[in-house]
Parts: C-alpha cells; structure tokens; sequence
C-alpha cells in the first residue's frame, strides 16, 4: 500500500491509498505530481477515464511528433538530451528557424559564384542543425563548408542539391510538427 497524497487533518484530512504498485504507477503515469494523484484516486468511479484518455492522446501526439522528426534524420534522443527535456524550448527555436536565412542565402551565394559568403553561409547552417539535432542537414552543411573553405566550388555544387534536399525534408517535418 503506497500513501499518494494526504491533506492536514486539521483542513479535513483526505487521504489517497493505491492498493499495490500497479495502481500506484498507473495513477502516477497520468498525474503530474503526488497531490493530482490523490485527488484522481479519491474521485467517484468513472471520473478516472477522461484523464486516462487525455494521456494516452497525449502520447499518442508525442509518438507521431517523433516519428516525423525521425523521419526527417531529426534526433529526438538528441534533441532531449541537449534541451535536457525541455522540449518547449526546442519548439521555440525550431519556429525560428523555419525562417532562418542561411540555406536560402547559399543558394544564392553558390548561384552567384561567391565562395566567400557560401562558406559564412554553410558554416552558419551548419551550426544551427547541429543545434536543433538536424543530422543530415548538419553533415552535409559540414561537408559543404570543408570543400568551400578548401576552395572546391565543383564539390560544394555537387553537394547543394542533397542539402537542399535534407534541408526541405527537416523543414517540413518541423512545420509538421509545430502545426505549421
């Protein structure tokens, strides 16, 4: 028998008791904290099936969130790990960056022949998908600026449409994911 949540008795002690650690975890998986438990358990029958739905759609949403990001070679383990969990923020900056000007503008720089700005540009863009966990667009971003800081303007052109690609493949996923 585990205690979940207990008011002084002073205000009218209720007291919340799970019989056996399947009811405990199950109540603690849908609960935020301890006292949201105790007042899920101490609820009349049926109350319970709302906050069982509300979690199960919750993550349901998490697991169709993630498999777009994976889809798009977007490392959610990643992502966690360097937001440490807070994935809040990391939907902040990923709305940032759908309108971040670096792919755009090496596009433009590898168009116009200007190795210089394409390599200021494909540095950029490769710091910012290392950020957001972006794997392909950041190795291939890498790839570009190594050749363009070597002066191989064939290899970054080559390259530009394999970025290009990852780049709108992260995108969309990120739009699909932000509900944009």
């Amino acid at each position: 028998i585990k205690i979940i949540s207990a008011q002084h008795y002073k205000t009218g002690m209720r007291l919340a008791v799970a019989c056996g650690r399947r009811a405990y975890d199950a109540v603690a998986a849908i609960c935020a904290d301890a006292e949201a438990a105790g007042r899920v358990l101490s609820a009349p029958a049926g109350s319970l099936t709302p906050a069982v739905e509300n979690r199960q759609n919750g993550e349901a949403a998490l697991k169709q969130r993630i498999a777009a990001l994976q889809n798009a070679d977007i490392d959610y383990e990643d992502i966690i790990d360097r937001f440490e969990g807070n994935e809040s923020l990391y939907l902040k900056l990923a709305e940032l960056f759908l309108d971040d000007p670096h792919m755009p503008n090496v596009r433009k720089a590898i168009a116009a022949g200007d190795l210089a700005t394409a390599e200021t540009e494909a540095h950029a863009l490769k710091g910012v998908a290392g950020n957001l966990s972006l794997t392909s667009v950041n190795k291939l971003a890498k790839s570009m600026n190594d050749a363009l800081r070597e002066g191989n303007e064939a290899t970054a052109t080559k390259l530009l449409p394999e970025l290009d690609e990852a780049y709108e493949k992260a995108v969309g996923a990120l739009r699909e994911v932000l509900g944009r």
